[in-house]
């Protein structure tokens, strides 16, 4: 599955009243591919990125497994996530637990310079709960 292919995805399952069937078939593989496509288009930029909130949404409804570690997830997600899209902390929450978060969020913040950075993390706390 490519990017383009995702977008197609969602885009069909929108138009065509689909959604639940794109839901079960991601919910069914765990494909580390095809997590790789949805991960990464759900944290990327909204101003460049299409139907990143249906990615992201897509992600949290399907719950596939996470291949990576928490960790990485977090990092993944400072560059561009929009911080208003919370069901990408919700998945991690799924998949890792509020206090996997937490830590991880915890490690990532050590190496974090920038105020953009430490903002994103602690709205990643705040999606998940913890505080």
């Amino acid at each position: 599955m490519t990017r383009d292919d995702l977008i197609g995805a969602i885009r069909r399952a929108n138009a065509n009243g689909e959604w639940a069937a794109l839901v079960s078939s991601i919910s069914e593989s765990d494909d580390p591919e095809r997590f790789t496509v949805i991960f990464g288009h759900a944290v990327e930029e909204q101003a460049i990125g299409v139907a990143v909130y249906d990615a992201a949404r897509l992600l949290h409804e399907a719950n596939p497994s996470c291949p990576i570690p928490c960790e990485l997830a977090v990092e993944s997600m400072l560059p561009n996530w929009d911080v208003s899209i919370q069901e990408v902390p919700w998945y991690l929450k799924r998949q890792f637990g509020a206090d996997g978060v937490k830590e991880a969020v915890k490690n990532v913040r050590k190496h974090v310079s920038s105020d953009g950075e430490r903002s994103t993390l602690d709205s990643i706390l705040y999606w998940v709960g913890v505080d």
